[in-house]
């Protein structure tokens, strides 16, 4: 285990170049990133869609309760 060690330690390090931050900088500037405007928009698309189908299965469970309450019955024996 010391000589894993040992030879672990004789390892020199390098310095990075002084330009070497600037490159990475420039690469990470040069990314296309997508605007808040977009992003705001996208989020309130799918708020509005969200909200809608929440209206809509309201009003659904809404109507399914009035056609429980109203029953319809026929109680005609012949045609008239």
């Amino acid at each position: 285990m010391e000589q894993v060690f040992s030879q672990l330690s004789k390892i020199k390090q390098i310095e990075p170049s002084e330009s070497f931050y600037l490159k990475i900088d420039q690469r990470v500037r040069g990314l296309e990133t997508v605007s808040y405007l977009w992003v705001s928009v996208a989020a309130g698309i799918l708020m509005a869609i969200f909200s809608i189908e929440f209206f809509i299965t309201l009003e659904k469970n809404q109507n399914a309760s009035l056609t429980q309450v109203i029953i319809k019955t026929n109680n005609l024996l012949y045609n008239e």
